[in-house]
């Protein structure tokens, strides 16, 4: 028994030094084109432009999925007919899309 637990470790041990590192060439090339593709869509942008919007929670997530309760939850949403005030940003209009069925959105006063 403890023989074939040392021979899986062995195993284990060649497999890890067989695999090819990876080359800090490609990773810096990832990392400047994920900062690229930020920029370049002008996320930046509509990220900062301060508005703010109302989000009212007008039905149960009894029955919803396990990504919209947990979303409702971030977005600080708890039951219905409570509201909280958010700035706007790609990912709250991201999260938005997944329980515009649960909520409604207005702009704040």
């Amino acid at each position: 028994m403890a023989e074939t637990q040392e021979k899986k470790k062995a195993e284990k041990k060649a497999a890890a030094k067989t695999e090819k590192p990876v080359k800090a060439a490609t990773v810096k090339s990832t990392v400047a084109k994920a900062a690229n593709a930020k920029v370049g869509k002008g996320k930046v942008a509509a990220a900062n432009s301060g508005k703010r919007i109302k989000i009212t929670q007008y039905r149960s997530v009894i029955g919803a999925t396990a990504s919209q309760k947990a979303t409702i939850k971030a977005m600080g949403l708890w039951r219905p007919n409570y509201h909280v005030t958010l700035t706007d940003s790609p990912n709250l209009r991201g999260q938005l899309r997944l329980v515009r069925h649960l909520v409604k959105i207005e702009d704040a006063q």
